[in-house]
C-alpha cells in the first residue's frame, strides 16, 4: 500500500492538542476523520467540515462501533490512527479509590489498546499502517505528585507500544509514540472536574495544595499552549508520511530535557530538582 490512502482517525479531538492536530492534518492534505465523546461536538466539528465519529473508550460496544463505521466510510482503507483521546486525575495517592484509578485506566489504556486491536485486522490485509500513541516527556518511569494515574497510565501505554511494535514487525505497520511536554489547554479543566470529588475534600491532609491547583489550572494559558501543540502535530504529520517512522519523538525541546533527566539522573537528585521547581512555580512546598 502506498500513501495514495490519506485517511487517518485521530481519537479525543473535541479540543486541545485533538483538533489542533486534526486541523493541521488537514491543511497538509490529509482525510481526516475524528472522535469525540459527546453527539454535540460532533456537530461542531461536521459544522467545520469534518467527519466525525462518537467513541467512549470506556464502552466495547462504542469501540466496536467507531472501528466498524471509520472502516465503513474508508472501504476498509484507513492509512493511520493517532491515539489522542485520554483522561487525566488530580489527587494524591491515598485520596484516590480504586474506581478513580480503574477510570483512568480504562479510558487511557484498556480503551485504547480495544480500539487498537479493532483496527490492526485492516493494517494487516493491506500490509501497511500507522499507529500513534500520544504518550508523555513523563512516560518512562516518572511519577509527578498528585498526577499519579494519569503518568502511570502512559507509562503503561510506553510498554505495550513497544510490545505492539516487535509483534507487528515485518507487517508493514508502524508503531510509534509522540512524547509532549505538559500542554496547557482544555485538559487541564477537564482534569480538574474529573478530579473534583477528590480535590474538593476539606478532610484531606492535601487540601491546600488542592486550592492551589484550582486556582492554576482553572485558567490555562492558551496561547501559550498553542506554541506547544505545533511541534507535536508536527511530529505526528512526519510519523504518518514517514516511509520509516522514529519509535519515538520527544517534542520540544523542554520536553526532551525532561524525559533525558528522567532517564539518567539519580532519583534523590530528580527529587531536589522537583521539590524546588515545585515551590518556586506552584507555591507548593512537600
Amino acid at each position: 500500500m502506498t500513501t495514495e490512502c490519506k485517511a487517518v482517525l485521530v481519537t479525543g479531538c473535541s479540543s486541545g492538542l485533538g483538533r489542533f492536530t486534526a486541523d493541521f492534518l488537514r491543511r497538509k492534505g490529509w482525510r481526516v476523520i475524528v472522535t469525540v465523546r459527546k453527539e454535540t461536538d460532533a456537530e461542531r466539528l461536521r459544522s467545520d467540515g469534518f467527519e466525525s465519529l462518537l467513541l467512549d473508550l470506556n464502552s466495547s460496544a462504542s469501540i466496536k462501533e467507531a472501528a466498524e463505521g471509520v472502516l465503513d466510510s474508508t472501504d476498509g482503507a484507513l492509512h493511520g490512527l493517532v491515539n489522542n483521546a485520554g483522561v487525566e486525575f488530580l489527587g494524591a495517592i491515598e485520596d484516590l479509590s480504586r474506581d478513580d484509578l480503574r477510570q483512568c485506566f480504562e479510558t487511557n489504556v484498556f480503551g485504547t489498546m480495544e480500539l487498537t486491536s479493532r483496527l490492526i485486522p485492516a493494517f494487516r490485509r493491506q500490509q501497511f499502517g500507522r499507529i500513534v500513541f500520544i504518550s508523555a516527556s513523563n512516560s518512562n518511569g516518572f511519577g509527578y505528585p498528585f498526577l499519579g494515574p494519569g503518568n502511570a497510565t502512559k507509562a503503561a501505554l510506553e510498554i505495550l507500544a513497544t510490545t505492539l511494535k516487535r509483534e507487528l514487525r515485518h507487517t508493514g505497520i508502524s508503531v510509534s509514540t509522540v512524547c509532549p511536554d505538559e500542554l496547557s489547554t482544555q485538559l487541564l479543566p477537564n482534569m480538574l472536574r474529573y478530579s473534583q470529588h477528590v480535590v474538593s475534600s476539606e478532610k484531606s491532609a492535601h487540601a491546600q495544595t488542592y486550592s492551589l491547583f484550582h486556582k492554576i489550572y482553572s485558567h490555562p494559558a492558551v496561547e501559550s499552549a498553542t506554541n506547544k501543540l505545533l511541534p507535536v502535530a508536527g511530529a505526528i504529520a512526519r510519523i504518518l508520511a514517514s516511509d520509516s517512522p522514529p519509535r519515538r519523538i520527544v517534542v520540544p525541546l523542554s520536553a526532551k530535557l525532561h524525559y533525558f533527566a528522567h532517564a539518567v539522573l539519580p532519583e534523590w537528585l530528580q527529587d531536589v530538582l522537583l521539590f524546588r521547581t515545585m515551590k518556586k512555580g506552584l507555591g507548593i512546598d512537600l
